[in-house]
């Protein structure tokens, strides 16, 4: 059997294990499970980060964000430094990086195309996904070196439907060339199912996200004041993620917790009854699955991938507007609701199994050595 080696090309942060809230390293460590795989990972110095500043690039809390200009020729530089050293014959990069030569795959949540028709057809998601102050002239020069990249890919992996589905719809490309893998959690899961069917108080909410505004985090409070005051529950509404308290005021019943580890962000997970986080945008939202393989009902957007994650009245609600009033009342019948508790109950094994990055590693090599069958059998054909 042709044997598959891959260098993985990545912008790592300073701490490799925090690259993308954990995923690019996650994936990182599931793919070396299972084939041979090269770190041709690499990190900005301070001067290119000023360089690349001043194109546009930006850096939020030490991450880089390719939101506007891609630095596609520093890219290349420092890949070409580890590629020396390198067997490969497979390039898989983490977001639209460069333009390679040889065989490469792009694993990518977010595209200029995708970002352009939310600009155009939902305005407030638009607002919301950190893209509104980028340029024009960015924005174009970005999108074509986007589409060059993924045309000279050899496939694209994504993480959600919705953005398969933009790349073919919205992009064009060929819907063989695009596979949805998905994404995997970041926390794990492992308690004993007897933990989590432990008696519960049918009154804490739980909201998780550093975003606070971009997450919706004011339209939830608000709908849990109402909850509070006009439907008399008594609700607590648990607050992690963000470092400063975004609160302007105090709420009876509201405890902001901050900014948290892994180890206890799994208590929360434990303590509370529903998740609710309808962001406003979300590329993806792993914090869903992380809320359902704890066993917890989701209340999320009926947008992006969370209606994916989230099937209305099985496992959750979804909202389609900033009604607080309406969303008071998903809350308030979601923390009563046994059945749909225990349809999330029953489910905790599948997200447990199916959301991992050993289950995304596995998929994406599924792909890669399908097409060096592909391969293989046309070059055979040809000599033949």
């Amino acid at each position: 059997m042709f044997l598959i080696k891959i260098d993985y090309l990545c912008i790592w942060e300073e701490e490799k294990e925090k690259t993308w809230s954990g995923s690019t390293y996650s994936l990182y460590q599931a793919l070396s499970k299972q084939m041979e795989v090269n770190d041709c990972g690499f990190s900005f110095n301070s001067l290119e980060k000023k360089v690349l500043q001043l194109s546009g690039i930006s850096f939020v809390n030490k991450k880089v964000t390719l939101q506007s200009i891609n630095p596609i020729s520093t890219t290349i530089t420092h890949y070409k430094s580890k590629k020396n050293h390198s067997s490969a014959n497979v390039t898989l990069q983490v977001g639209d990086l460069a333009n390679l030569k040889g065989i490469y795959y792009v694993y990518q949540d977010l595209t200029i195309d995708s970002l352009l028709n939310l600009k155009n057809n939902n305005p407030e998601a638009y607002k919301n996904s950190g893209s509104q102050n980028i340029t024009r002239l960015s924005f174009y020069i970005r999108s074509r070196w986007q589409k060059i990249i993924f045309k000279n890919a050899r496939g694209i992996f994504t993480m959600s439907k919705w953005l398969a589905d933009s790349l073919v719809n919205q992009s064009g490309l060929n819907p063989e060339k695009v596979h949805n893998v998905g994404g995997g959690l970041n926390i794990e899961s492992d308690m004993q199912k007897y933990n989590l069917i432990k008696a519960k108080e049918k009154n804490k909410i739980l909201f998780v996200g550093r975003a606070f505004y971009r997450k919706a985090g004011p339209l939830v409070v608000d709908a849990f004041k109402i909850l509070k005051h006009k439907f008399k529950h008594n609700a607590e509404l648990y607050i992690i993620g963000p470092e400063n308290n975004p609160l302007l005021e105090s709420v009876d019943g509201v405890f902001f917790i901050g900014d948290i580890g892994k180890n206890e962000l799994k208590e929360y997970y434990q303590k509370c009854d529903i998740f609710c986080m309808p962001s406003h945008f979300e590329a993806y939202g792993l914090v869903f699955i992380e809320a359902l393989s704890f066993g917890l009902p989701c209340i999320g957007r009926n947008e992006f991938a969370m209606k994916e994650f989230i099937k209305d009245g099985n496992n959750g609600c979804l909202i389609d507007y900033n009604d607080p009033n309406l969303l008071a009342i998903k809350m308030r019948d979601l923390l009563e609701n046994e059945e749909i508790k225990n349809n999330v109950m029953a489910e905790v094994d599948k997200y447990r199994t199916e959301y991992t990055w050993d289950a995304v590693a596995e998929r994406i090599k599924k792909v890669i050595e399908a097409d060096f069958k592909d391969i293989n059998s046309i070059s055979s054909s040809i000599k033949q």
